[in-house]
């Protein structure tokens, strides 16, 4: 009977041994898909990246932009009506009245009141 039992005990290890190696290979197989998986998903979104970026490109170019003005019905400004700021307004330094004073007095004739 003794060598039954110790045959037994061996025949557990190998079926053990065999377990854990094919569930290692269905491990390995399941991850190799997942692999697969994910580098298709990173294709697929490179080329909309791709896509997405000539889009955006073609959008900038600016007779795809002054075509875009003129559908929303934009047109170039009247040459009075473009109010030009010295140096001294942009810095906020313009002394006594701001920038947005001195185009309020160019669009209305009126000096504004210094406050």
């Amino acid at each position: 009977m003794k060598g039954f039992s110790g045959m037994f005990r061996y025949s557990l290890v190998l079926i053990a041994v065999i377990f854990t190696a094919v569930t290692i290979n269905i491990q390995a197989i399941k991850l190799g898909y997942s692999i697969e998986r994910e580098e298709k998903e990173i294709k697929n979104l490179l080329s909309r990246n791709k896509y997405i970026s000539k889009r955006i490109n073609d959008c900038k170019a600016p007779k795809n932009v002054e075509m875009a003005a003129s559908h929303m019905g934009l047109k170039y400004p009247e040459p009075y009506s473009i109010v030009m700021m010295d140096k001294n307004a942009e810095n906020g330094s313009g002394g006594k009245f701001g920038w947005l004073a001195k185009i309020f007095r160019f669009q209305f004739g009126k000096t504004p009141k210094a406050g």
